[in-house]
This record gives structure tokens, C-alpha cells and sequence, in this order.
């Protein structure tokens, strides 16, 4: 632990990688599609409302409406400026252990920040000498736009297990990072037989069915493979195959058989590789045998 402590405060936490860019554009673009649901929009706007029906006293001259959709581009300009610091900063800490929803209210308050600090310089000393209150006006708007931001995040708990999903493609071990959810996230137990319920070592697809593999049996279910995936927890395993997942405890080493990628077994089984997932299947064991030296040592 503190090894990663000191790779955090170290050197990796100030190189900026293509990794590192690729992973924030991934969980940016997770991030504007959870801003698509009505509650998320409502919280967004409720500022902007609040603001211009609170009828500032350098402002009464300007229009309701005009009030309104100023202080409402205001705050998505903010949200999209605070978004892709938030999301860089998931990209960079959550790797080393840091939880995603401390991650994303350091970089949305950096963001709010950043962004007030650059409007309050670039307004002209003629609007400010004409409105008195205005820098105090907009610095409340992004303290409310904080605050609400704050309150938004709140949907991490059905944003996380999409987050988590992203990091997890892009190979970086899920198991050093705390959850934001208190709950399960294995959702295909309910559906399993009590008797074989358990940890899930093994999904096959087969047509359109899965057989779900525990410790303790096995079990078929009418689901997709896919649909089956996202009721899991992301941290637990990864799809290998277009028709095969594999919890990470079932995993051994990945082996090349006349140029096709093959998973070993820690049972001696071997099981197909997809060309597309081996590169993630590599770096992720290699991942997780250095964090367990780590953790042994």
C-alpha cells in the first residue's frame, strides 16, 4: 500500500499517458450520456432557476428569461469545463486505489474553480463597474453549481458500475478500488437455485442461453451473455470471448497455441481467447500478479 501511496505522489501521477487519455474519454463520454436522465437535468438547471428568480440587485435590469438562459449557459459551460477535469482525475487516481466518488468531487470542485477564476478575469471592468455585484453573482452561481453538482453525484451509484466496466477495459486492476455502493453488485444471484448459489467462476453463451458456473454447480438461464455481464460486478472478471467470461479467480496465465491466445485454468481447464481481448486479458493478469507481489511483500 504504501508503494502505491508513493506511485500516487510520485512521478506516474504527473506523466500524462495516451492510456491515461484514453481512459478519460472514455469515462467522459459515460459521464454526458448519465447527464441525459430528466433528475440529472432538473439539478443542473435548479441554480440557474434559483439565481434568476432571486433577482440580484446588479441584474434587475436585465430580463427574467434573459437572466435565466445566461445563468443556465453559465453553469453547462461550467459542467462541461468541471466534467473533463473530474474525469481526468477518475482516469488518474482510481488506479491506485483512490475511491471514484472522492475522485470526481476533487475534480468537480477543481473544475468550478478553475473556470470561475478564468470568467471573473475575462469579464470587462465596464460590466463590473456598471454591475457592482456581479463577480459576487457569479460566484454564487458556481458555489449553488458545487453544491449541486454535489447533490448529482449522488447518481454515481448507478453511474459507478459503467465507470468501473471502462476502467476495467482498459486493464487496470478494479480489486484497489473502493465502492461507492454499499450493495452487492452480483445481480444474477437472485435467479440462481439456493443450492448453487455462490461465486460465479464461469458464464458460457450457448445460443440463447448462458450456464452460469459456481463452486457448487451449475445453472442455465434464458440471457444474453452481455445482459448477464452487466449485472455483475466488473471487478470480479472480465469477457474473454464472445461467448465466454471468466471470474479472475479462475484465471491462471494466458498461453499462445500455434498464435491463438489461450486462458489457463488454475484447474488445468483452458479456454478461448478472443485476438481483441488478449492484449486487455495480458496486461490485466500481469496487473494483478504485480499487486499481489506487492501486497505478499
Amino acid at each position: 500500500m504504501n508503494k502505491r501511496l508513493g506511485r500516487v505522489l510520485g512521478s506516474d501521477l504527473l506523466k500524462i499517458t495516451s492510456r491515461d487519455i484514453a481512459l478519460t474519454k472514455a469515462l467522459r463520454r459515460e459521464a454526458f450520456l448519465a447527464l441525459r436522465q430528466i433528475n440529472i437535468l432538473i439539478v443542473v438547471m435548479f441554480p440557474s432557476l434559483l439565481l434568476a428568480i432571486m433577482e440580484p440587485l446588479a441584474l434587475a435590469s436585465i430580463p427574467f428569461i434573459v437572466r435565466f438562459l445566461g445563468t443556465l449557459a453559465y453553469t453547462a459551460a461550467m459542467i462541461v469545463f468541471s466534467n473533463n477535469v473530474s474525469t481526468f482525475i477518475c482516469a488518474k487516481l482510481a488506479p491506485f486505489g483512490v475511491a471514484l466518488l472522492f475522485d470526481a468531487m476533487i475534480g468537480l470542485f477543481l473544475g468550478n474553480v478553475i473556470f470561475s477564476a478564468i470568467i471573473l478575469q475575462v469579464i470587462p471592468d465596464v460590466y463590473v463597474a456598471e454591475f457592482g455585484a456581479l463577480r459576487t453573482y457569479l460566484t454564487a452561481v458556481s458555489a449553488l453549481t458545487i453544491l449541486s453538482w454535489a447533490a448529482a453525484y449522488v447518481y454515481l451509484s448507478t453511474v459507478e458500475e459503467k465507470f468501473l466496466a471502462v476502467i476495467n477495459a482498459a486493464g487496470y486492476d478494479l480489486s484497489v478500488i473502493p465502492k461507492f455502493r454499499a450493495e452487492q453488485y452480483d445481480q444474477l444471484q437472485p435467479l440462481l437455485p439456493h443450492a448453487i448459489r455462490g461465486d460465479i467462476r464461469i458464464i458460457e453463451a450457448q445460443d440463447k442461453y448462458i450456464q452460469i458456473s459456481t463452486k457448487l454447480g451449475a445453472h442455465t438461464l434464458p440471457l444474453a451473455l452481455t445482459s448477464a455481464i452487466e449485472r455483475m460486478d466488473p471487478s470480479k472478471g472480465m469477457r474473454v470471448h464472445r461467448s465466454l467470461w471468466l471470474s479472475w479467480t479462475e484465471m491462471d496465465r494466458l498461453v499462445y497455441e500455434n498464435g491463438n491466445p489461450r486462458v489457463i485454468a488454475t484447474d488445468g481447464a483452458i479456454w478461448p481467447v478472443s485476438r481483441a481481448h488478449a492484449p486487455q486479458l495480458k496486461r490485466a493478469l500481469v496487473d494483478r500478479a504485480a499487486a499481489n507481489t506487492e501486497t505478499s511483500t
